[in-house]
């Protein structure tokens, strides 16, 4: 951010966060993207820097594993129980890929949204998230291919992108936190001011998340209803 960018009306009127993303494991990549992507949708400017392993993140293909030497923190399912892993089992072949294969299935059965999709998010929430990534070691990798040309998207909506009709449907059924909102912040950005969106979804945490989301960005909750387990949301743009 240069200097004119920064002055007292920016500091005075806006809550920004930083984040410097230096881990590029499958563990460690949710919490950056879940962190930018949910305060971005509350409003907030959020400005990400990948360095060191974190730039892992941005290449197109991901294929994120994690490691269990140095991780007192992981505990894995055995006998019944949940076991931290000693530092000698991370010399095993093959240990971390099992590791790798557990998180992915236990991500997959709680129906956690994937890196890639927080990071597509991320993305499209580019007008209130920065990215900026820089490699600190010396030795070129021409081979490698990343997300960045194209992550940043800071425009106003063109007029062939607003929509049309006054009220709109987004369906985010069977999507998780944060993507309900990350969506629903994209869907009002293409609407005036006093248009409404009514929003479908299943995640039960969603009834908090839009009101935390209204609350935050200055939007109106008209309504909040669930029938069999559709949770339904209409949202006056206001801000």
């Amino acid at each position: 951010m240069t200097d004119t960018a920064v002055n007292d009306e920016t500091i005075t009127n806006h809550k920004s966060m930083s984040l410097i993303v230096t881990k590029g494991t499958l563990d460690w990549g949710y919490p950056p993207f879940i962190l930018a992507t949910t305060a971005a949708a509350m409003g907030l400017q959020v400005n990400m820097f990948f360095t060191f392993y974190g730039l892992n993140l941005l290449h197109k293909k991901l294929d994120l594993g994690i490691s269990t030497l140095g991780n007192p923190g992981m505990k894995m399912p055995m006998m019944g129980m949940h076991m931290g892993m000693p530092n000698m089992m991370g010399m095993i072949p093959g240990v971390d890929g099992m590791a790798t294969g557990m998180m992915k299935n236990l991500i997959d059965k709680k129906g956690v949204a994937s890196i890639e999709d927080l990071r597509e998010a991320a993305v499209e929430s580019s007008r209130g998230l920065n990215w900026a990534a820089r490699r600190p070691i010396l030795k070129p990798r021409p081979n490698r291919t990343s997300i960045c040309s194209f992550e940043r998207a800071d425009r106003q909506p063109r007029l062939g992108d607003r929509i049309s009709m006054a009220t709109q449907t987004l369906d985010t059924k069977g999507m998780n936190c944060p993507l309900p909102i990350l969506k629903a912040k994209k869907a009002l950005g293409g609407l005036a001011t006093g248009d409404t969106l009514e929003v479908l979804a299943t995640d039960p945490g969603s009834v908090k998340d839009f009101e935390a989301f209204c609350r935050q960005t200055g939007n109106e909750l008209l309504e909040s209803n669930e029938d069999s387990g559709i949770f339904s949301f209409l949202i006056k743009n206001s801000a």
